[in-house]
Order: structure tokens, then C-alpha cells, then sequence
């Protein structure tokens, strides 16, 4: 059996695309990492929860991660076909070391009801991220040192009430709840007594939602497409470690040099949870270990067309071994 490694290539070719602009796009993204590390751009996956009964708009999850697929050299010729014509090779420890993880591969299920548990497990995650949420927010709101801090000192009544109020999708107020600031507390600390914080709990749910995928590749048509693909990936939002945030938003600076990259895909709109906003205002830059961390830093080999082998060469320097896929 030949060896492994993950495999990082980019970028996929666009419909009426030339085999050259593939090219100097993907020369682009390669300059951009040298200069950024990996930018994690925002993706909206559709659930289908209708056949369900759960609801009848899809569920929609926002995931930002990078992705990356276990083959060997012979495997990588026809891989780069269909995601495009720079490979970056990785040693596995080298990524598991920074958080890559695989792929869980869900159907989007078939009409019978056996067929929709994955999709079960996704909407259920996403519930429960929801109650985590919430659960965080009374955390907060509830005690009473965190608010004067955020009042700056102002006094407030020891026997405060928190008012809750339960909003529909048309923002119409359904409930109102008003409790005690001190009962909530209290009930908060019995759920939490010996269990992990529910902001960990958050970032938790955050990683199951980013690692489910659809088996579908709706690129090619192919039922399980995706499936088939020995799929790996990085991720970041909602997720800190030692207090640090896994991805970091983009500088102003820095959304200008990933629009000069392709500002067609960067300044799309996505709408995610009634909001919309632009790729570029939803993307994260990976650190997973310090501010300065790159991802060249740390890669076995470039494999590329020879064609650009000197382009690449000039954008990373001669330290990076620099292969043709056989």
C-alpha cells in the first residue's frame, strides 16, 4: 500500500474557465497563504428537515473550515482535476496536531423515515448549541458582579429580575418570563456543578455541526460523491482554546488582498439565520498556535503542472520541494 498524506488543493475550476486562469487564480490563493495562512471562507450548508415534520425551511448551518483529503501520489492526478491544480501535501501528525479531524458524511435522506437520522443528528446538535446558548446569555446576565462590570460600576438592586421573552421567527414576542437574577444563578450553578462550562459545550456542538457534510456532490451530480472522499478538515468559530479564539476575522487590509484574489466569490452575499452578510465579513484566518502560524511552515511538498513550477517557486521560495502529479 502506497503511503498518505492530506492533501490541500486549490482552487476549483469555474464553469467556462480556461486551464490558465485556473492556473493564475490558483497562483493568487498561494501568494495570499504565504502572506495570510489559511483563509477559512464561510460556506452555508443546507439541511432538508421538511420530510421530517421538524420544519419546513431547511436548516441552514454556517461552517467555515479548510479541507483536506488523505490520497496517495498516484490518487492526486485525477483528485486535482476536480479541485484544482496546486496540491499542498501534509504529514497526518502535522495536522492532527492542529486540530484536523475527518469528515462525517450524512445523507440527506430519502423520504423513508430511517433514511433522515443523520439529518436527526444535525438538527439535533443545532438544537442543542441553541440551549447552550442560551443557557450561557442567563449565565451572564444573571450574575451580578459580570453586569455592574458592564454598567461600569453603576449599583444595581441585589434582587434584580431578568426579563425572557420567547420571539418567533416573524419577531412577534410569544412568552415574557421575569425571574429572580439570584434563582437563575442558582439554577445555572446546580446544571454546571462538575460538567464543562457551557461556552465549551458551545464550541463542541460548533465542531460537530462544521464536521457533518452531505454525501451529495452537487459539482459533479454524484450521489455520493463526497463520500467516497477520504476527507479531513481544519475548523474555526465558536471554538477558543486557552482562551484564544481558533480563527481570527480579517483586518480591513486583508479582506482588500483576498478580494484582489476573486472578488466575484468574496463580495457574494450568504444569509445564514435571517442575516446577511458578504463572504469576505464572515471569513476567519486559522491560528491554531500562535498569531504567526502558516501553514508553508509546515508542508512535506507542493505538487503542481510544471508549467508553473517557477511561479510557484518565486511565491515560496527554494526550501519546498515542488513536484509534477505522475
Amino acid at each position: 500500500m502506497q503511503p498518505t498524506s492530506f492533501i490541500h488543493s486549490f482552487p476549483r475550476p469555474q464553469k467556462d474557465e480556461s486551464e490558465v486562469q485556473v492556473q493564475q487564480r490558483a497562483l493568487k490563493i498561494l501568494t495570499l497563504i504565504k502572506e495570510l495562512g489559511f483563509v477559512m471562507a464561510p460556506e452555508v450548508v443546507e439541511w432538508n428537515s421538511e420530510m421530517m415534520g421538524l420544519n419546513k425551511k431547511p436548516l441552514q448551518i454556517l461552517q467555515r473550515r479548510v479541507c483536506f483529503t488523505e490520497i496517495n501520489a498516484s490518487e492526486l492526478k485525477e483528485h486535482s482535476k476536480q479541485f484544482g491544480p496546486i496540491a499542498l501535501s501534509f504529514d497526518k501528525t502535522v495536522l492532527r496536531d492542529v486540530g484536523a479531524m475527518p469528515v462525517i458524511y450524512s445523507p440527506q435522506g430519502t423520504g423513508g423515515p430511517l433514511s433522515e437520522l443523520a439529518t436527526f443528528a444535525v438538527k439535533a446538535a443545532s438544537a442543542t448549541k441553541h440551549v447552550m446558548s442560551q443557557f450561557q446569555e442567563l449565565k451572564v446576565s444573571s450574575d451580578a458582579t459580570t453586569v455592574q462590570s458592564k454598567l461600569q460600576g453603576t449599583p444595581i438592586d441585589p434582587d434584580y429580575l431578568l426579563e425572557l421573552t420567547n420571539t418567533n421567527s416573524q419577531g412577534k414576542v410569544d412568552a415574557i418570563f421575569k425571574i429572580k437574577a439570584a434563582d437563575a444563578k442558582g439554577l445555572l450553578q446546580y446544571v454546571g456543578y462538575n460538567n464543562i462550562p457551557f461556552d465549551h459545550s458551545i464550541g463542541m456542538f460548533n465542531i460537530f455541526l462544521n464536521m457533518f457534510y452531505p454525501t451529495d456532490n452537487l459539482h459533479n451530480n454524484e450521489s455520493l460523491g463526497y463520500y467516497r472522499l477520504r476527507e479531513w478538515r481544519i475548523i474555526a468559530g465558536d471554538l477558543n482554546i486557552n482562551g484564544k479564539p481558533l480563527g481570527r476575522t480579517l483586518t480591513p487590509e486583508e479582506i482588500k488582498k483576498v478580494i484582489a484574489v476573486d472578488p466575484t466569490f468574496w463580495n457574494k452575499s450568504v444569509k445564514v439565520d435571517g442575516k446577511t452578510q458578504q463572504r469576505k465579513e464572515l471569513a476567519l484566518i486559522y491560528q491554531p498556535t500562535t498569531e504567526n502560524w502558516n501553514p508553508l511552515d509546515h508542508i512535506e511538498a507542493i505538487y503542481a503542472p510544471s508549467t508553473i513550477h517557477d511561479q510557484i517557486r518565486a511565491i515560496v521560495g527554494g526550501a519546498i520541494p515542488i513536484h509534477t502529479p505522475a
